[in-house]
């Protein structure tokens, strides 16, 4: 665990903040299980669909649609809702059909596999902190299994942008009636969780799981733990 000399001061710790994909389960299988979900479901309904789109051309879709409508890149479901719909049209196929496949991709994007140390330390916190889930992404915390460990959820498409916006961190001192300086928030993206921290004034720590390098452009989190069990001995650290 690497740490700045800030581990030596004393800190007021009312609220940790986290990250949910690939900080508490490893996002990229799952995405890709919900997709697959998704089309085998309009495969069997709408075959033309699938017979003219790889999954592929439908992500390229949507990362066209984003450029056409920037205010859709908060908003994941919608994004996804919304394209579905232009699809669906070019094959004389009713619109509605895009809400039941999202439907269905968000089922299996709740089929996550969390990873060990996130329960036991969610428990802990939630006994000495308010905890808060921050996050760019369309998870359900109570399908999950993980919503009674938090006090607040924030997402991208509540608040009308995405992390690294200063909102998003902003959120969560609106919503926990709290200064960002009593704050930590914990991520696994140099970007859109520790930059975007930093640019309120909040303090930060890194879980870099799989042992990335840090940007060497980038200005280093106040810590970096390679497990979320590194954590409390931490916050322990901060407080004394």
């Amino acid at each position: 665990m690497r740490a700045t000399a800030q581990q030596s001061k004393n800190m007021t710790i009312s609220v940790i903040s986290i990250d949910l994909d690939d900080t508490l389960w490893d996002c990229t299988p799952v995405i890709l299980n919900a997709e697959k979900v998704q089309r085998d479901w309009l495969e069997q309904r709408y075959p033309k669909i699938t017979q003219a789109y790889s999954m592929l051309e439908m992500r390229a879709h949507r990362i066209e649609l984003i450029k056409q409508q920037p205010n859709l890149g908060h908003d994941l479901t919608e994004l996804r809702c919304i394209s579905l719909e232009i699809i669906a049209e070019e094959f004389d196929y009713p619109t509605t059909l895009a809400r039941n496949a999202v439907e269905q991709f968000l089922e299996a994007r709740n089929l996550v596999t969390i990873f060990d140390d996130v329960i036991p330390v969610l428990e802990h916190l939630a006994q000495n902190f308010s905890v808060v889930a921050l996050t760019n992404g369309n998870a359900n915390l109570d399908k999950i299994g993980l919503g009674y460990l938090f006090d607040h959820f924030i997402s991208a498409a509540d608040v009308g942008a995405s992390k690294p916006h200063p909102s998003m961190f902003h959120a969560i001192s609106r919503v926990s009636a709290t200064a960002v300086e009593d704050i930590i928030h914990i991520g696994d993206d140099p970007v859109h969780d520790i930059q975007g921290a930093q640019s309120v004034g909040m303090r930060c720590v890194w879980i870099n799981r799989d042992k990335s390098k840090w940007p060497e452009s980038a200005t280093p989190a106040d810590a970096e733990i390679s497990t979320l069990h590194e954590l409390i001995p931490l916050l322990e650290r901060w407080k004394n």
